[in-house]
């Protein structure tokens, strides 16, 4: 039984830990936006769920302090190492060994990273995950056993869709995933806790696409 609770509480905290993407802090929040990734990219979302809980473990191990376990950025961090993991690999032993050292690989920098941006009394936020994996990739990256995913078709968007589903996919791009059912998902989650928060949300990505358009952006880009 104590086990099971164990289980039961890390893995609210962790799905807490994945709203943080949208600077909340809700269990339900995180549940829903992991469910929604998980129904266009459900290897992605599991990859990113266990690399969740591998670095949870990592951060106790290397004895992260209280106030970072609090926060869940260790385990966010190595939710977005599992994502890049899923994203540069394709499924098979590669993307297991990718998913499981980036999340100890980000746990590690995510600690060691929290400690210097201390120092000046700054955010750590999402970033360890990033040189995370750009070890991962060096490591494993062009190896037999390793292979990296087929590339999708492009699917370039033209006509009055482009500014409005290009920005929904670059919503959705923040789960590594270009799917404006995803983005779409996304911003109603996020406005049935957060309205005003959703709204600017969803402003900033319109706003950014728009800016793009005007800048003749190349169209993968769009």
């Amino acid at each position: 039984m104590a086990d099971a609770a164990r289980r039961v509480v890390g893995l609210g905290a962790t799905l807490t830990a994945i709203s943080a993407t949208f600077y909340g802090s809700s269990a339900r929040l995180g549940a829903a936006a992991w469910l929604a990734l998980a129904a266009v990219a459900p290897v992605r979302a599991l990859c990113a769920l266990a690399a969740a809980g591998i670095a949870r473990q990592a951060g106790r191990i290397l004895e992260a302090n209280a106030n970072l376990t609090a926060s869940g950025l260790v385990e966010l961090n190595g939710f977005f190492a599992g994502l890049a993991a899923a994203t540069f690999f394709a499924a098979g032993p590669g993307l297991a060994a990718a998913t499981a050292l980036g999340a100890v690989l980000a746990a590690g920098l995510a600690i060691a990273l929290e400690r210097v941006l201390r120092v000046w009394d700054l955010p750590l936020m999402v970033a360890a995950y990033v040189p995370a994996f750009w070890l991962v990739q060096l490591a494993l990256g062009g190896l037999a056993w390793a292979p990296a995913p087929a590339a999708p078709a492009p699917d370039l968007l033209t006509g009055p869709g482009l500014l409005a589903l290009g920005a929904l996919r670059g919503v959705g791009e923040i789960f590594f995933v270009a799917d404006a059912r995803l983005g779409a998902a996304l911003c109603l989650l996020l406005a049935a806790v957060d309205r005003r928060g959703a709204a600017k949300f969803a402003g900033a990505a319109l706003a950014a696409q728009a800016v793009g358009m005007l800048l003749r952006a190349p169209a993968w880009q769009l």
